[in-house]
This record gives structure tokens, C-alpha cells and sequence, in this order.
């Protein structure tokens, strides 16, 4: 799969249909991914989230139309709003003037124009990465679903892993694997998504370990990992305060720069994030699962 053709298409969809209903996951069948991966992916790569581009477009069109002499009414009903004070609102928020004020001399508005997705040649930083098969295996511990919608991911995933380590569950999944902690090399806890179906908009994560025959699964939620080829990515060392940095980082970077030109196609299903230990720093790795393209 040509990841930047699919993001054009999707792109060039939204242009078409400024004036249409624009629905994730419709955009996604076009991606041909799933939704969370689709807006995972463009806000990883543009910085915003789709909806908010969609926001940006639908408001920017709308300032040129309403510079042609058409009405506040039938601008807002055309791209979308529900009432006349909705858009008012919206328009104002972005532009700092009333859509009824726009053919006034002197008035600056702002225009947000379509974006294009292209490879980016860097040479400035390597990525670490190998391509791994794995059989089948299971995880267990605490499930949280999560939604992608406005980012809202990044920023509530953390706090979920501060929730685990503040009420004492970490404490408790480290103590149910029943290993002692590894002098270097992956831990004992880890982070797993999206290896199971969730509602509209959702997806599933899960922070626990791995089924051993020495672990005690007992009361946690088990997640089913099927056997894939998978792309592993790791980071540079860093401090343990530092994760959600490098890790973010690190996606950014997969799908950038290596995705695009990688010759390999990303697949829609579950997405590793594992921390290892390497004396006295420490480091995050990204699974996912791929296949060679055609």
C-alpha cells in the first residue's frame, strides 16, 4: 500500500466534499485503514487532528464565498452548521471577525490551505529498526478504551499509565508475572492497542504483561495477539521521564519517513509499545505489524 497516495485520497475527498458530510469513517475505507489508524497517522503527520483540518477548510472556503455576496444563512447550512449562530461562532473563533463583516475594508481573514502529503528526504537522524516474525501470543492486565477523536489519545494515555502506577496496579502486575526484573532488555510491563474491535471512534488498550507459565492472569483482561510479521522500532536510550517524548517522536518518524518508503504496507490490527531496560537509561520500542508490498 502506497501510504501518501491513500492520504492524497483521502485529502482530495475532503476538497470535494467541503459542502458534504465528511464522516471518519468513511475517510477511512479510502485510507483503507481503520479509523483510529487513519487519524492516528494524519495527526501524527500534519500536527492537527483530521477533524480540525476539516474545520480549517470547511471556514476558509467559507470566507471567500461570503466574499462573493452570498448569505451568512446559506454559507453556514452549506458547510454543515446547524443554525446561522453556530458558524457565527466557529467563523469568528478562527477568522477574529463576524462573517458579516468580511467586504468591510481592512479586514484580515485567514485561509488554511489543502495540504499534500510527500516524502520528506531526511538524512539528520537513523532509525533503529528490524522486521521480526512472532507466533501468536497472549497479554493480561488493565483494559482502557480510548478515542482518537481530537487527539484526545495523547494526552489520556498517560494519565491512565499514572492512574496504574499511582493506585498500586502496577505494583500488583509486576508481582502477578512472577519474574524478577531483566538487567537489560524488555520489562516485565508493557502496552498493547487496537487487538480487539471497540465502538465507533475507539480502540482498546491495555497496560499488563505477557502470559507466561510462570505469571497469575487471574481477575485481568487477556488480549489475543495473533501471529505477524512485525516492523520493531526502537529509541535511543533516554530517562524514564522522557518516554512520552521519544515515544511520539518515534512515531512520527515510522510514519514519515520509514512507512513511505519502507516497501513495506502497514496493517490494520494490534501495535506494541514495550520499554526496555539498558543499564541505568532506558528505551521504547513500537511493533507493528506489516507486509511486504507488491
Amino acid at each position: 500500500m502506497n501510504i501518501l497516495y491513500y492520504m492524497n485520497q483521502v485529502i482530495e475527498h475532503i476538497e470535494n466534499n467541503l459542502k458534504g458530510d465528511l464522516l471518519i469513517n468513511e475517510l477511512a475505507k479510502i485510507s483503507c485503514m481503520s479509523s483510529y489508524r487513519l487519524q492516528t497517522m494524519f495527526s501524527v503527520l500534519t500536527g492537527i487532528t483530521i477533524g480540525e483540518y476539516i474545520r480549517r477548510r470547511k471556514l476558509t472556503q467559507a470566507a471567500f464565498d461570503l466574499q462573493l455576496n452570498k448569505k451568512v444563512i446559506d454559507v453556514a447550512y452549506d458547510y454543515g452548521y446547524s443554525s446561522p449562530d453556530s458558524f457565527t461562532k466557529a467563523f469568528t473563533k478562527m477568522h477574529g471577525v463576524l462573517p458579516s463583516k468580511v467586504k468591510q475594508k481592512n479586514i484580515s481573514l485567514k485561509s488554511y490551505s489543502r495540504i499534500s502529503f510527500q516524502i520528506s528526504i531526511k538524512g539528520d537522524s537513523a532509525m533503529n529498526y528490524k522486521i521480526v516474525e512472532k507466533e501468536a501470543f497472549e497479554m493480561y492486565g488493565v483494559e482502557r478504551y480510548f478515542t482518537n477523536v481530537n487527539d484526545e489519545s495523547w494526552t489520556e494515555i498517560p494519565k491512565f499509565w499514572d492512574e496504574v502506577f499511582e493506585d498500586g496496579t502496577f505494583d500488583k502486575l509486576l508481582k502477578s508475572t512472577n519474574a524478577e526484573a531483566p538487567v537489560v532488555g524488555i520489562d516485565r510491563i508493557n502496552a498493547v492497542m487496537c487487538y480487539k474491535g471497540g465502538k465507533e471512534d475507539t480502540f482498546p488498550y491495555l497496560i499488563g504483561g505477557f502470559i507466561t507459565d510462570k505469571c497469575n492472569p487471574k481477575g485481568y483482561t487477556v488480549a489475543k495477539i495473533g501471529a505477524y510479521t512485525w516492523a520493531v522500532f526502537r529509541t535511543v536510550n533516554h530517562k524514564s521521564s522522557e518516554i512520552k517524548t521519544y515515544i511520539q517522536s518515534l512515531w512520527h518518524q515510522i510514519f514519515s519517513e520509514w512507512l513511505p518508503s519502507s516497501g513495506y504496507e502497514l496493517l490494520d490490527g494490534p501495535s506494541l509499545e514495550l520499554y526496555g531496560n539498558d543499564h541505568k537509561e532506558i528505551y521504547s520500542e513500537v511493533w507493528l505489524p506489516v507486509k511486504k508490498c507488491k
